[in-house]
């Protein structure tokens, strides 16, 4: 009988050596279905993280482009600056040149007024 208990003795091994692998093989199975849970996560992450890329490169975009119309509106606003600048000159210019006729406008007033008195009195001869 010895030789029929060495003989269910490997019996016994070999069936917890089957379950084990079988159990293995359960425990692998599972394994390579996180694995794969894991891959689409990792795929649905990489997806998010290029939207997101896309959508920084459209901002920036815009952001430049505001950035370059701020820039243009800004020279605008010097070129008028410089032009009401040029403006109040030649304004003050004007007023001096219409300050200047209206001084020979009486300048000349005053001669036609003397010139009148003076023909209108009797010349003695």
């Amino acid at each position: 009988m010895r030789i029929q208990e060495v003989i269910d003795g490997f019996s016994r091994q070999v069936a917890t050596a089957v379950e084990a692998t079988r159990a293995g093989g359960d425990m692998a199975q599972q394994g390579l279905g996180r694995v794969r849970d894991a891959e689409r996560a990792l795929e649905e992450i990489v997806r998010s993280i290029q939207d997101i890329s896309g959508t920084l490169i459209t901002m920036s975009a815009a952001f430049e482009q505001q950035s370059q119309v701020a820039e243009e509106i800004n020279q605008q606003v010097v070129h008028i600056a410089e032009l009401a600048d040029d403006s109040t000159g030649q304004a003050e210019a004007g007023k001096q040149s219409s300050d200047q006729l209206s001084r020979m406008s009486r300048g000349l007033k005053d001669l036609v007024s003397r010139f009148v008195s003076k023909s209108q009195s009797p010349t003695k001869g």
